[in-house]
C-alpha cells in the first residue's frame, strides 16, 4: 500500500506542478505567426506598441507559433491568453472544448489567399486542377477546409487519393516552393506571403483569389481569440490589446507600404530569413486589414467543415463564440463535479489490481495493465483536467471503435505494416551486409564503420526532407526514411555480434575444413545468431519509430501515425490516445509474437537458457 500511496502522491504532485500558478505580476501572453496576415501583431511587437500600452498594467510576453493547433493547445493548457489565428483552428478548439475555452474578440485580416498553378507544368486555370495535386498548408487548417469545400461544391471536382482525381495534399508552406521546382505539385491554395513569393519567383501562375468563391467577396483570414478565463479576470487588459490592434489596423488601411521594413525585420528575427520587399508589398495589396468581427465567416466555415466531416458541433451554439466588447460579461464555463460513486469504484479497482500485481505470480502482466487503466480512470474522475484534455479510457476505446467501424483503423494499420514490411526488409539485408563487412574487414571498420556509427546516432526524421527532395512526394519517400532510420542500427549490432563470437569457434571451423564463405555461413553466422536477433529487434524499433515520425509529418498519407496527427490537428485527445494505444499494441504484439519467440527458441537450442 505504501508503494501505491507513493505512486498516487507523485502523480498528484506532477499534475499540480504542471498547472499554471498565479503570478503576483499580471502578464498578458500574446501568440501570433510570422506572417504578413498577422501584420498587426508583427508591427505591435516590433515597435513595442503593445508593451508600451500595457506599461504599468501588465507585462507583455509574446509567443510565436507556426501552426494553429499549437495555439489551441497552448490556450487549453492555460499558457496563452490572446492570439492571432485563423477561423478553422479557432472553431476546432471552440467546439472541442464545448464552448468553454475560447472567444473571438476581434478581427485582423481578411482575404489574402491565392490559388496558384505550377508555371513549368502549364497550370494556369481552374480547369487544370481537375486531376491535379493541390497543396494546402496543413490538414484541416483554414485554407485546407476552403479548398476541399470549394473545389467540390463550386467546381464539382472529385477529391480522393487516386491519380485520376484531384488530390488536396497538406504541405508546409516552405516546402511548396521546393516541390514546385521539382514538378511534384501542380497547384497550391496558400495564404500570403507564400502565394506572392511563388508568383514573384516565377514558379507559379496566379489562377484565382479565394475571396472570389465567397458570396460577399470577403472572408476573415485572421482573427483574434482570447482564453475565457483571461476574459473573466482581465477584460481591461484585453481592451488595451484590441485598442492597439485597431490603431495599427487603421494605419495599415491608410498606407500598408510604410510597414514593409518593419514587417521584414520582425519576420527575419522570428524565422532567421527575410523576404524580398516586392513580395511583402504584393502580399499587403492582396490582404484587407479589418479589426471588426465578421461572424458570417465563422458561421460559413462551420457549415463547410461540418459538411466535410471535420467538425462536430455537438449541440454547441456558435453564438457563444463571439465576445461583445460593449458587455464585459463572459459566459462562465461549467466545472464538472466529482461523481463520488464513480471515484470510489475507480479507486477500489486501482487498489485491487495493485495488490494483485504485487502479491500474485499468475496474471501479473494483466493485473498490472488493469491497474494502469484504473489509475487512468481515477485521475479522470478527479477532474484534474477538463475531459477534452484528459479523456477517460472509455472515451479512448470509443474512438478506437469509431475508427474500426468506419474502416480507418484497418486501412491505417494495413498501410503502416506494408511500409514496415518493405522498409524493414531492405534494412535487414543492407544492415547485415554492412555490419558483416565492417566486422571482417579492417579497412571497412576504419572507414565505413566510423561513418555507420555516426549515421546511427542521427534521428531518422532528419532524413525526411532529403527523401522528399530526392525521391519525391510519394510512398517511396516514407520507405526511404524507414530504411535510413533502421539500416545503420542493424549494421552496428551485426558488427558487434560477429566480433563477440569466441575466436575458438573460428579455429575449430577451420580445423574441420571450413574456409572463407563456408566458415562465415556455417559457423560464425550461427554463433552470432542470438545477438543478431537482438540487433534485428532493436532495428525494428528504430524502423517503427521512423515510420511513425514520417507519418506524423506527412499528414497526406494513410497510416497509424496519420491517425495521431489528425487527432492533434483537430484537438481530439481521445483519438490521439487511441492512436497511441494502437502504436503500443502493435509494438507489444511484434515483440512478443515474433522477436521474443525467435530469441527464446534460438537461445534454448543454443543451450543459453533452460
Amino acid at each position: 500500500m505504501r508503494v501505491l500511496f507513493s505512486l498516487l502522491l507523485t502523480l498528484f504532485i506532477l499534475v499540480g506542478s504542471a498547472l499554471p500558478a498565479e503570478s503576483a505580476e499580471k502578464v498578458v501572453r500574446l501568440g501570433y505567426f510570422p506572417n504578413v496576415t498577422h501584420a498587426q501583431a508583427l508591427i505591435g511587437v516590433r515597435e513595442g506598441r503593445f508593451a508600451k500600452a500595457l506599461e504599468g498594467k501588465a507585462k507583455l510576453e509574446t509567443v510565436p507559433f507556426n501552426a494553429g493547433p499549437s495555439v489551441i493547445e497552448a490556450i487549453f493548457a492555460g499558457h496563452l491568453d490572446v492570439a492571432y489565428i485563423g477561423p478553422s483552428p479557432t472553431l476546432n478548439g471552440f467546439f472541442k472544448s464545448k464552448g468553454a475555452e475560447i472567444r473571438v474578440v476581434g478581427g485582423a485580416a481578411s482575404n489574402g489567399v491565392m490559388i496558384v498553378g505550377n508555371k513549368s507544368m502549364g497550370i494556369d486555370s481552374l480547369e487544370d486542377l481537375r486531376t491535379a495535386r493541390v497543396a494546402t498548408p496543413q490538414l484541416g487548417n483554414t485554407q485546407d477546409v476552403a479548398a476541399k469545400f470549394f473545389l467540390q461544391d463550386r467546381l464539382g471536382y472529385t477529391l480522393g487519393t487516386d491519380p485520376n482525381v484531384l488530390r488536396v495534399i497538406p504541405i508546409a508552406n516552405p516546402d511548396v516552393e521546393i516541390l514546385f521546382e521539382k514538378n511534384q505539385l501542380e497547384a497550391a491554395w496558400v495564404p500570403e506571403p507564400w502565394a506572392s513569393r511563388l508568383v514573384e519567383s516565377g514558379l507559379a501562375n496566379r489562377i484565382a483569389m479565394e475571396h472570389d468563391f465567397w458570396d460577399q467577396k470577403v472572408f476573415t483570414l485572421t482573427g483574434i481569440i482570447a482564453r475565457v478565463d483571461f476574459l473573466e479576470k482581465h477584460p481591461e487588459l484585453l481592451n488595451v490589446i484590441l485598442k492597439v490592434n485597431k490603431e495599427i489596423t487603421n494605419e495599415l488601411q491608410e498606407d500598408p507600404a510604410q510597414f514593409v521594413t518593419v514587417l521584414n525585420e520582425q519576420i527575419k528575427e522570428l524565422t532567421g530569413k527575410s523576404l524580398p520587399d516586392n513580395v511583402i508589398k504584393s502580399s499587403l495589396r492582396n490582404v484587407v486589414f479589418d479589426s471588426s468581427i465578421d461572424k458570417t465567416t465563422y458561421t460559413e466555415y462551420t457549415k463547410m467543415a461540418s459538411s466535410l466531416g471535420l467538425i462536430v458541433t455537438d449541440g454547441v451554439s456558435i453564438d457563444q463564440l463571439f465576445w461583445n466588447q460593449q458587455d464585459e460579461e463572459v459566459i462562465n464555463s461549467s466545472t464538472a463535479s466529482i461523481n463520488s460513486t464513480s471515484l470510489i469504484i475507480s479507486l477500489g479497482f486501482l487498489i485491487l489490481f495493485s495488490v494483485l500485481t504485487l502479491f500474485t505470480t499468475r496474471g501479473t502482466t494483466v493485473f498490472f495493465f488493469l491497474g494502469l487503466l484504473s489509475l487512468w480512470q481515477t485521475v479522470f474522475e478527479l477532474h484534474i483536467a477538463p475531459a477534452y484534455l484528459f479523456p477517460s479510457p472509455f472515451q479512448a476505446v470509443r474512438s478506437l471503435y469509431t475508427l474500426l467501424f468506419d474502416g480507418k483503423l484497418v486501412e491505417s494499420v494495413a498501410q503502416s505494416m506494408l511500409r514496415m514490411f518493405v522498409g524493414y526488409g531492405f534494412s535487414v539485408i543492407a544492415g547485415i551486409s554492412i555490419g558483416a563487412l565492417i566486422a571482417f574487414s579492417v579497412k571497412a571498420k576504419q572507414t565505413l564503420g566510423v561513418l555507420t556509427m555516426a549515421l546511427q546516432s542521427l534521428p531518422s526524421i532528419c532524413w525526411l526532407p532529403f527523401a522528399l527532395l530526392w525521391v519525391g512526394l510519394n510512398e517511396q519517400a516514407i520507405i526511404a526514411v524507414i530504411i535510413l532510420g533502421a539500416t545503420f542500427s542493424i549494421a552496428v549490432s551485426t558488427e558487434s555480434a560477429f566480433r563477440n563470437v569466441p575466436p575458438i569457434y573460428a579455429r575449430v571451423g577451420k580445423t574441420l575444413g571450413a574456409k572463407n564463405y563456408l566458415l562465415a555461413k556455417d559457423v560464425l553466422f550461427f554463433a552470432a545468431l542470438p545477438e543478431l536477433l537482438g540487433g534485428l529487434k532493436v532495428g525494428w524499433t528504430f524502423a517503427w519509430r521512423s515510420l511513425m515520425a514520417a507519418e506524423l509529418i506527412r499528414s497526406d498519407i494513410v497510416g497509424v501515425g496519420h491517425l495521431l496527427e489528425v487527432g492533434r490537428q483537430f484537438n481530439d485527445v481521445s483519438q490521439m490516445l487511441a492512436a497511441i494505444l494502437i502504436i503500443l499494441a502493435i509494438g507489444i504484439l511484434v515483440d512478443r509474437g515474433i522477436f521474443s519467440t525467435l530469441e527464446h527458441t534460438v537461445r534454448r537450442r543454443w543451450g543459453l537458457e533452460k
